[in-house]
C-alpha cells in the first residue's frame, strides 16, 4: 500500500485528533506522513498494513500532544545570530533591587498573631478565611473542645463579615500590626 493511500485512509482520523487537541489539522497530517515514511520499510513486508499505521500514528499523536512536543534544550550561552556577540543571556533583564522593609523577626510575629487570632474563630470562619486569603501555611483547627457543629448554611459574606469583625477586636493582633505602623 502507497504513503499515499495510508494517508488518505488516516485523514478523518486526523481531523478527529486535530479537533481533540485543539491542533491544525495540516501539522498532524504532517506528522503523519513523517512517520509513514519512517515505518515504510515495516509497512511494505506487511500484507494488509494500513490498521498497524493506523494504531501506530494514533499512539504516536497521543503521546506527543498529551506528553508534549519534544523540545530542544535551549541555552543561555549560544549566540543569538551566527555573526554576534550577543547572547540570550545578555538579553536578560536585571533582577529589581528590592528593600524588604520588615524583618523577618517582625513578619514572624506578625503571622504567629494572625494564626493565633484565627485559631480562636468557628471551624467553618477559619476556613473561609484560609481559603479567601490564600493562608496555606495555615490549618483550621477547632478553637475549643467540645466545639459546636460547623454551620454550612450561612452565606459567605456573613461568614467573611462575622471574622473579620472578631478579629479586629482582638487585642494581640492589633498590637502586632501596630507595630508596622
Amino acid at each position: 500500500m502507497q504513503t499515499q493511500e495510508l494517508l488518505s485512509n488516516a485523514s478523518a482520523m486526523l481531523a478527529n485528533l486535530a479537533r481533540a487537541f485543539n491542533a491544525e489539522f495540516d501539522d498532524l497530517y504532517q506528522d503523519a506522513a513523517v512517520l509513514a515514511l519512517e515505518m515504510s520499510p515495516r509497512l511494505n513486508t506487511m500484507s494488509n498494513p494500513c490498521p498497524y499505521f493506523m494504531r501506530a500514528v494514533r499512539f504516536h499523536l497521543i503521546d506527543m500532544y498529551y506528553r508534549g512536543r519534544p523540545s530542544s534544550p535551549l541555552s543561555l550561552d549560544v549566540p543569538m545570530y551566527n555573526d554576534s556577540a550577543v547572547t540570550l543571556a545578555d538579553t536578560l533583564a536585571a533582577p529589581d533591587a528590592t528593600i524588604n522593609t520588615y524583618s523577618d523577626e517582625y513578619q514572624n510575629e506578625r503571622d504567629l498573631a494572625l494564626y493565633a487570632a484565627l485559631r480562636q474563630l468557628p471551624l467553618e470562619e477559619q476556613a473561609y478565611m484560609r481559603k479567601a486569603f490564600d493562608l496555606n501555611a495555615f490549618q483550621p483547627a477547632p478553637p475549643c473542645w467540645p466545639c459546636p457543629a460547623p454551620r454550612y448554611d450561612r452565606r459567605s459574606d456573613n461568614v467573611r463579615t462575622s471574622a473579620l469583625k472578631r478579629l479586629r477586636k482582638n487585642e494581640a493582633l492589633a498590637t502586632a500590626l501596630e507595630m508596622q505602623a
